[in-house]
């Protein structure tokens, strides 16, 4: 399988809204199982900041939805989504979260609540959104490897 991504382009060229709210096309189909690929190597790559920080090894991506939703944009296309308290992607006109099974999220009234004012303006979210793109950039080659490097046969 042949995967081409270009993740300087993908994720340099100025994230803004534009970039943000665009519904881009997918490097790779969206499947469950891919899904749960990309969430594999989130969440390895989430604790190995923790560890770099010194901070307690995670146990789920609480907290890492601004990291999770950008591998998912750029894997799988689609949109942004969210509001102040968390932040999610839409593909093909479906929720896609990496942070679903989270215990943050999971204790939100409504997580998948969509406040478009969230992404219209806001520095602040940008410059977050820049200070995890070194990192998603390598989660993100990791996972397109995974996907190049086929699994052993099954018996």
């Amino acid at each position: 399988m042949r995967i081409a991504v270009d993740l300087d382009e993908d994720l340099s060229y100025g994230l803004d809204a534009g970039w943000a709210l665009y519904d881009h096309a997918p490097v790779l189909e969206l499947t469950e199982a891919r899904l749960e690929s990309l969430r594999a190597v989130v969440m390895e790559g989430w604790r190995a900041r923790a560890a770099e920080l010194g901070r307690p090894e995670p146990l789920d991506l609480s907290d890492g939805c601004l990291f999770g939703s950008l591998a998912v944009k750029v894997v799988f296309g689609g949109s942004l989504a969210g509001s102040h308290d968390h932040q999610h992607n839409v593909v093909d006109g479906r929720v896609v979260d990496l942070s679903a099974d989270a215990a943050d999220v999971r204790a939100m009234a409504d997580p998948y609540r969509h406040d478009p004012t969230q992404f219209e303006d806001n520095p602040t979210l940008y410059e977050q959104l820049e200070s995890c793109a070194p990192r998603v950039r390598a989660w993100v080659a990791e996972f397109l490897e995974r996907e190049r490097t086929p699994g052993p046969a099954s018996p």
